[in-house]
């Protein structure tokens, strides 16, 4: 269920244990996985359904140190956070990628 403004959760009487910020790959995965156990969990998420300028202007800003991209190009504010640059698609891991790491 998704609601669009408080007004609309409020008339849904819905109560939840947990509240998760964001909609992105990890906000979604562990609210399907808390949900799936019964606990009842609201995902607040900043952005639109869909892209717009006008709340991916709020992603402007500027980094310090070692370059790196453009924030509001980089990160996006919407339904499914970054994973929209990606079409919310995962690889999926390998053996390496839970092996310790030195610098970890």
């Amino acid at each position: 269920m998704i609601f669009d403004s408080y007004e609309a959760y409020r008339a849904a009487n819905f109560t939840p244990k947990v509240c998760i910020l964001g909609s992105g790959p990890a906000g979604t995965t562990i609210a399907r996985k808390l949900g799936a156990a019964g606990i009842p969990v609201v995902v607040m998420e900043a952005g639109p359904r869909e892209f717009s300028d006008e709340s991916q202007d709020f992603y402007r800003g500027s980094t310090v140190g070692d370059f790196y991209f453009d924030l509001d190009i980089t990160r996006l504010r919407l339904m499914g956070g970054s994973s929209n640059h990606w079409a919310g698609w995962c690889r999926v891991l390998d053996k390496q990628d839970f092996e310790p790491k030195a610098w970890v």
